[in-house]
């Protein structure tokens, strides 16, 4: 027994440089999404509670014997300062440090110092039931956010060609306004129930003024190829105004003219918009756009002088 404790302490310090280089790697190296960003966002979020639960776990087991009585507390503060030194690294790294997420990841370290506390002390069943409950309860009501991003997918998944009808408040994930990651800045977007040319709502803008407000569709690759025409319908409450439609495919960074782009004369009243996609593919000045990756729509004002408000329903492709 005496000599394999030699070759105990080398693996030992493999392990924690293992676990060491994988959390530098899974916290610290940018990861970017070209489509459902919003989801995989949202799922990495609460991907923290279990990477963080499973370090501190793997730290308890691999911290010296001889502090038995300690080994989870300690456990517990080396993780949990470890995932803070992480968060804070994030901005040299490309990446955004969030509260949030360190938030999770204590609370990953907190789940798995608690359960080993409460196995360690052998507490009665119902107890140990409790902290099941608890920790699953705060699993999941982490993953609740990625769930939500989850079901819109699938609603756009599930209505294609229709783009948006706005009759499911799911929609609201998919057509972004102010307040969304990577959305026209300037922009208040709800579903109401008046201005609708299809079903029972439609979605109501109201833009701010200056900066590009507008609204955009998140639409994640979409094969358009089978189709023939973009269609959508808005209702202009007030005075006419001019409103850009930007597509973009799945082309790497465009510039403008590689971009369809198109400037909509908005009149007073209701406005049936129709433009064939085959006018969409070839409009970009050095390349054909990409039917079959079509990955957002935008609408919006180019630096407006005062705030415009309108509805927007029955965006389709036929």
């Amino acid at each position: 027994m005496a000599e394999s404790a030699p070759a105990t302490q080398p693996r030992s310090l493999r392990r924690w440089l293992l676990a060491a280089a994988t959390c530098a790697g899974a916290f610290l190296i940018p990861i970017h999404f070209a489509v459902n960003y919003e989801f995989w966002e949202r799922l990495m979020d609460a991907a923290h509670i279990p990477a963080v639960a499973f370090l501190t776990l793997f730290a308890w087991r691999i911290l010296p014997s001889r502090i038995v009585e300690k080994r989870a507390l300690l456990a517990f503060i080396i993780c949990t300062a470890a995932a803070g030194l992480a968060e804070w690294s994030q901005r040299f790294t490309g990446r955004e440090p969030s509260w949030s997420d360190f938030i999770n990841s204590a609370a990953g370290a907190f789940l798995t110092f608690l359960g080993i506390t409460m196995w360690q002390h052998r507490p009665v069943l119902p107890s140990r039931l409790l902290y099941i409950v608890y920790a699953g309860a705060i699993c999941a009501i982490t993953a609740l956010p990625a769930w939500r991003e989850l079901l819109a997918i699938g609603w756009r998944s599930n209505n294609f060609p229709t783009l948006g009808d706005f009759e499911n408040k799911h929609e609201l994930r998919l057509w972004c306004g102010d307040g969304r990651r990577d959305a026209p800045a300037g922009a208040r977007i709800r579903l109401v129930p008046e201005c609708a040319s299809h079903g029972e709502h439609s979605l109501r803008i109201e833009t701010r003024a200056h900066g590009n407000p507008g609204v955009r569709f998140l639409a994640a690759d979409q094969d358009w190829r089978e189709y023939r025409t973009l269609a959508f319908d808005i209702f202009n409450p007030g005075d006419s105004f001019t409103l850009s439609l930007r597509i973009d495919d799945d082309f790497p960074k465009p510039e403008r003219e590689d971009r369809f782009y198109r400037a909509l004369t908005i009149a007073a009243g209701w406005n049936h918009i129709t433009i064939p996609l085959e006018e969409i593919a070839s409009t970009p000045k050095n390349r054909r756009l990409n039917l079959a990756a079509i990955r957002r729509i935008v609408l919006f004002l180019e630096d407006p002088a005062e705030l415009h408000v309108f509805h927007l329903d029955h965006v389709r492709i036929e």
